[in-house]
């Protein structure tokens, strides 16, 4: 199996299920009988009173006939206890006197009126009468020996807990924790006191990372396991004791250890010196990642399904190849002597998937969460994020809502253009300025001519019928240029326009007059191949832009060892990953969080990407690092920062 493919399985496996135990309570259901009494539904169903009156808590001693009761499971205790009981003894009469009622009758002999009615079946019929005889039963107090003991107690919430993090407390999932509370709200405050499993709960501070948990799939053995996970069944059940006694079951989530990514041993000068050495925070960093790998959409079977993947720029192919990015980063950032723990999630495209992971595990614990790409899910995830004050980065995207934990990586339209602005503004060797644009674009044209009041404004020419030709003519443009250096800012995202006006500024470039070629948007029509590479060259095609081209011999290490893993080039995914992982892990240990890194550079060696986090007026934080490209020769080159 291939590099590549073992990576898929780790996806598969790890850090994409949460941790389940063996409590599960078996809730059964009573419909109110006359008669009924919640002392007689506990000898009844073999319950304890505080189990039956936790689950149900309006309970009282007058049950509404026709109502159901949660009737708890049953849990008996390895060793009896001594426990007081009411024990019938005998019966004594009572003579209804005038102005008696049942309620005082009950009160008088402290019996539930239930128990009255089941004695005396003519009240039901007849009501009650002054002058009849009652019968009422008398208890006597006795210590016995009981088996039974309380399943449930009671947990008050603490400060940043969810439902997730008690859940996990407690050895269940989040649906036993509801069913045990019935009137459980969505979103627990602080001071609620809920059921919880009457056992220790477990210290999560002092969890073990390095296992990850897997559910079992049906009409799943130990042999598909071992070929799928690659554990034996006896390493399984060691893992998982419970096995022992119940059984590999569908459903089961097993605990295992995760796999360790190999790594060629290097020699301490090989080793790639990405990050500086100068930590002063060396405690664990933890990172979340949640991409849209749809691993549901897949089976490790489908071999040639997922061989697919990798030649279209499905949201699989994408999230392998950041996660792929990640992971050198990762391995560099533990060679310095950083300890880094990542857990991967899948958030699919969908609200609901994305719910599931955000109620899957407690988030508050990391010191920063990357993802999810979608600009809806990204928003839901930094809102509840912000409860917890865990910074929420957005890898590619721009974020709807700008909140005080939410870190824009990618600097955006508006900071590219007043780069390239001003660094034209800065040039001190132009002698004229064209501002050419179609008519979709005039705002912007006239906002250029604003900056430049010199510039000459050419607008493409009009149909017949008054409609945007998206064409001009070489005499159009001929005649506003002088000898010495021009240069045209092009604003449009027409394909045909953007090509027809470089075809008509190359030829008109001479030995006494060069024009070179800016746009304050480079998008897909300056990418168009009509928009060729010659043109780009002879023009100086001027931009701004998030990332710079990768040095391929200062980052030979970098390439090298992607190659060698992955057996492909490394893509922009790929690159921006590494680039946003040893930039925030960098900042992490020496500034100890993202907040107190804002405004400074770090000197993390990044490849193409550069990170500079400035505070937003309304809130969060946006990279404003980029660069200003040209072409020169054929190559892209930097020409500002």
């Amino acid at each position: 199996m291939s590099s590549r493919f073992r990576y898929i399985l780790i996806l598969f496996c790890c850090g994409l299920f949460s941790v389940t135990t063996t409590f599960a309570q078996q809730l059964r259901k009573h419909k109110v009988k006359p008669g009924d009494t919640p002392l007689l539904l506990t000898d009844i169903y073999e319950v304890t009173i505080a189990d039956l009156m936790a689950l149900n808590k309006n309970l009282n001693d007058s049950l509404v006939q026709g109502k159901t009761i949660i009737i708890p499971e049953t849990y008996r205790l390895s060793e009896p206890v001594q426990l007081p009981k009411q024990v019938f003894s005998r019966i004594k009469t009572h003579k209804v006197k005038k102005g008696e009622t049942l309620i005082g009758i009950s009160k008088k002999y402290n019996l539930d009126q239930a128990v009255i009615l089941a004695f005396n079946g003519e009240l039901s019929s007849q009501g009650l009468r002054r002058g009849m005889k009652l019968k009422i039963p008398v208890y006597r107090t006795e210590m016995v020996l009981s088996y039974l003991g309380n399943s449930l107690k009671t947990y008050t919430v603490q400060p940043k807990e969810g439902k997730w993090r008690i859940a996990q407390k407690f050895g269940i999932s989040i649906p036993q924790l509801e069913n045990i509370n019935p009137d459980l709200p969505e979103t627990l405050t602080v001071g609620l006191i809920i059921n919880v499993p009457n056992i220790e709960a477990v210290d999560l501070d002092a969890e073990d990372l390095n296992y990850f948990y897997y559910e079992v799939p049906a009409k799943v053995g130990f042999f598909k396991l071992e070929q799928t996970l690659g554990f034996t069944e006896a390493e399984i059940t060691e893992w998982n004791p419970i096995i022992k006694d119940k059984g590999l079951m569908a459903g089961m989530v097993l605990k295992l250890p995760k796999p360790v990514l190999e790594q060629p041993e290097m020699a301490a000068e090989e080793k790639n010196n990405t990050i500086a050495l100068d930590f002063t925070d060396l405690s664990e960093k933890k990172l979340a990642v949640i991409l849209p790998f749809q691993l549901d959409n897949y089976k490790l079977e489908d071999i040639e399904v997922l061989k697919g993947v990798f030649s279209n720029r499905s949201f699989l192919g994408l999230s392998l190849d950041f996660y792929s990015g990640m992971i050198l980063a990762l391995e560099d950032a533990k060679a310095v002597g950083l300890r880094v723990s990542v857990d991967v999630f899948d958030s699919g495209v969908d609200q609901v998937t994305l719910n599931k992971v955000l109620n899957s595990k407690y988030f508050g614990a990391f010191d920063a969460v990357i993802g999810p790409i979608n600009p809806d899910l990204f928003e839901i995830t930094s809102s509840r994020m912000n409860a917890m004050d865990v910074p929420c980065i957005a890898p590619f995207n721009f974020p709807k809502v700008s909140r005080k934990n939410v870190y824009q990586s990618v600097p955006s339209d508006l900071q590219l253009k007043e780069a390239l602005l001003a660094q034209l503004q800065n040039d001190s060797s132009i002698d004229k300025v064209l501002v050419i644009s179609d008519r979709s674009h005039q705002v912007v044209s006239k906002e250029l001519k604003g900056l430049f009041p010199q510039a000459q404004l050419i607008y493409s020419s009009l149909d017949k019928d008054g409609a945007d030709s998206f064409f001009i003519t070489l005499e159009d443009v001929e005649k506003n240029l002088i000898q010495g250096h021009n240069l045209v800012i092009l604003e449009t995202d027409n394909i045909g326009f953007a090509s027809n006006v470089a075809s008509v500024l190359n030829g008109l470039i001479s030995p006494v007059r060069s024009i070179a070629l800016a746009t304050t948007d480079f998008n897909a029509a300056f990418e168009n191949e009509n928009f060729s590479n010659s043109y780009k060259s002879n023009l100086k095609l001027r931009y701004a832009t998030s990332n710079k081209p990768m040095d391929t011999l200062g980052s030979a290490d970098f390439i090298e060892r992607y190659q060698e893993r992955y057996h492909v080039y490394p893509n922009k995914y790929a690159i921006r990953a590494y680039d946003l992982t040893i930039d925030l892990l960098y900042r992490l240990g020496m500034y100890g969080g993202l907040d107190q890194s804002v405004g400074n550079l770090t000197a993390a060696k990044t490849l193409e990407n550069k990170f500079n986090y400035q505070k937003l007026p309304d809130g969060g934080f946006t990279n404003v690092s980029c660069f200003v490209v040209a072409y020169d020769n054929y190559e892209i080159k930097v020409i500002a920062e």
